[in-house]
């Protein structure tokens, strides 16, 4: 059913995010795999959220990202929440992530993990300058 959802929004002209949030630490390569599953329904843009519960898994998630820019052709954007994900919200897209998700104001439903629009924007030019 999925799939065909994908193929009915691509013939109205649209564009499809595939997301997926599992919740836990997974290692680069259960990412990928992941990630190349994904890449079979035919999306536009894979999101891939998982967990980081400490710098092990932030910095997993940095080689993670660089071999789904290796091994997909559809673009990603993937990172971790928890206590040590936030900067990968802002490394992973200077790596080759495809969006960086923020939020214009901080409010009472913010997420607070995301960084204001105007910072993050900054903050990856600027890194994108040196790299």
């Amino acid at each position: 059913k999925q799939c065909e959802l994908i193929e009915k929004v691509h013939c109205m002209g649209g564009e499809v995010l595939l997301s997926c949030h599992p919740g836990i630490s997974m290692t680069c390569e259960q990412v990928v795999e992941l990630a190349l599953f994904l890449e079979k329904r035919s999306p536009d843009i894979i999101k891939i959220v998982t967990f980081a519960k400490d710098e092990n898994d932030l910095l997993e998630s940095f080689k993670t990202m660089l071999m789904l820019k290796k091994e997909l052709k559809t673009p990603v954007s993937y990172h971790t929440n928890g206590a040590a994900g936030s900067l990968s919200r802002i490394v992973n897209p200077v790596l080759g992530g495809h969006i960086v998700f923020c939020v214009d104001r901080y409010n009472e439903g913010s997420t607070m993990e995301q960084l204001d629009l105007k910072t993050a924007g900054r903050i990856v030019a600027d890194m994108k300058k040196i790299l």
